[in-house]
Formats: C-alpha cells, structure tokens, sequence
C-alpha cells in the first residue's frame, strides 16, 4: 500500500507537470499565456492561498493565470506529501495497534471465546424448537 501510494503521488504530479509543458510548450510562462487568453472560463482562485499569489489574481487575466496554475501545483503537492505520510502513519498505527497481524480478530480487536462458538452448536434454530 505504501509503495502504491507513493506512485500514485508522482504519478499525479508528474502528470500535472506534463500538462503544464504541453500547455506552454516547455514553459510554465508560456503555460500562463495561453490559460490567460480563457481567464474568463477560470473559477477564481482559492483565498486561502493568496499569500502565495503574486501578483493578486484580481490584477490581471494573466495574474489569475498565474494564480490558478499555482494552485494547482500546491494541490497537487499537498497530495503528494500528504497521501503517503497518512499511509505510512496508517501502517505504523496497525503495526502497532495489532503487532502479529493476526486477522481472526472481530471488529472491536476481541477474539471470539470457546463458550460462544460452542453454544451456537446446540442444534437449536433460530424459530426456538
């Protein structure tokens, strides 16, 4: 899982970054160029990030090109980072949590007793005859 993860990661950011080549022919500035020629079919960008917008998106199509790529890349590298950190604390805490890995537990980590599975062969049916 952890091996996939991480995959998984650079695959999406590679890909992201494949994008913004094709779409700028080998330039991100390029990249912005073009996707400011369509600003007005972009959603505006995310406030929460505008400390990394420069200039601000509300300037200029272009700034909002800018912003919009930006974006992007910190989402995508917040998947990048975050997904296989998660995973590998998600390991950890069963590795842990559960050391011999063994899979005959129920759902709250108890086993089941003797006396209870030897009960449930009584030969009694669920109608009580």
């Amino acid at each position: 899982a952890i091996i996939k993860d991480f995959y998984e990661s650079y695959c999406i950011y590679t890909f992201l970054s494949f994008l913004i080549v094709v779409l700028g022919r080998g330039s991100r500035e390029n990249a912005v160029e073009v996707l400011s020629m369509h600003a007005h079919h972009l959603e505006q960008p995310t406030r929460l990030l505008s400390w990394f917008y420069d200039p601000p998106p509300e300037t200029s199509d272009v700034a909002k090109a800018n912003a919009v790529i930006t974006e992007c890349q910190i989402f995508a590298m917040q998947f990048v980072f975050i997904r296989p950190l998660t995973t590998v604390i998600y390991v950890i805490y069963w590795t842990i949590k559960d050391p011999g890995g063994d899979d005959d537990a129920d759902a709250y980590g108890s086993y089941p007793s003797s006396s209870s599975s030897s009960s449930s062969h009584t030969g009694s049916n669920s109608t009580g005859n």
